[in-house]
């Protein structure tokens, strides 16, 4: 099972304020935003205060709630993370964070269909999530429904060129689309989605890595030494691009998404 993105969704005003509701008192809206700075910087005690602050404006502030969770999963307190969110799902349904963290818990428990319920529940509120579209395409793997995760990972890379995120998710998602096409035995179509995945990000040794290894089976060897190149100034400590560029093939090596 692949770990998905361990940084659970911090929640923000902007993304999670319910339309049905009138908005949360002023200084509740400050100290949810302080607190979402802190979380992201580590700083788990002084972020509680700011939530706690928060709710003793607006207790039905259902992104403070969220946070609580997140607070809560950092500090490994499992279950009391999960009421949290179930807490902020209580008051706004459509609290898409929730949704996610909620799908991420179910994952780690390994309950697949709980997750993937949950991932679907995030989508249906924010269409273009891109974390949750992503997480949602490695839980449909762990169930073993291979095409519609395909269908999850090409909706990922067409929704990441519209929406700013952390990462580059259209380039995990070529990515990925390579891997499994590797595992298809589609060698041609796995170089093609490493390469796109490669050329967004030059930063990512894992898609160097799969298109140095995709090539190697085309038997396009001079492409796969530059791949692994590429591959080792991304991520000096992958034995299987050192052993590709040394003439070694890694023939067990397997790309995953």
């Amino acid at each position: 099972m692949r770990t998905p993105l361990r940084l659970l969704a911090i929640a923000l005003f902007g993304l999670t304020a319910c339309l049905h509701t009138p908005p949360p008192h002023k200084r509740a809206i400050e100290s949810s935003d302080r607190c979402a700075q802190l979380i992201a910087q580590g700083d788990l005690a002084q972020a509680e205060t700011h939530c706690d602050l928060g709710l003793e404006f607006a207790p039905d502030f259902a992104g403070l709630w969220v946070n609580k969770g997140l607070i809560h999963y950092r500090r490994g307190d499992v279950t009391v993370a999960k009421a949290a969110f179930e807490k902020a799902l209580d008051l706004n349904p459509d609290q898409a964070q929730a949704h996610n963290n909620l799908g991420l818990l179910h994952r780690d428990a390994r309950d697949f269909h709980g997750a993937r319920e949950s991932f679907l529940a995030a989508l249906r509120v924010t269409p273009d999530y891109t974390e949750a579209r992503y997480n949602l395409a490695l839980t449909l793997l762990d169930l073993g429904e291979r095409e519609q995760a395909r269908k999850e990972y090409r909706t990922l890379v067409a929704v990441s060129g519209s929406r700013s995120a952390s990462r580059d998710f259209a380039a995990v998602g070529h990515h990925d689309l390579g891997a499994m096409a590797y595992a298809d035995g589609a060698f041609e179509d796995a170089a093609r989605e490493f390469r796109q995945a490669a050329e967004r990000d030059a930063s990512f040794g894992k898609a160097h890595e799969g298109l140095g290894l995709s090539l190697l089976r085309l038997g396009r060897t001079a492409e796969a030494r530059a791949a692994f190149t590429a591959c080792l100034q991304a991520m000096p400590e992958s034995a299987v691009c050192r052993e590709g560029l040394s003439g070694d093939a890694p023939v067990a090596a397997q790309p995953t998404p």
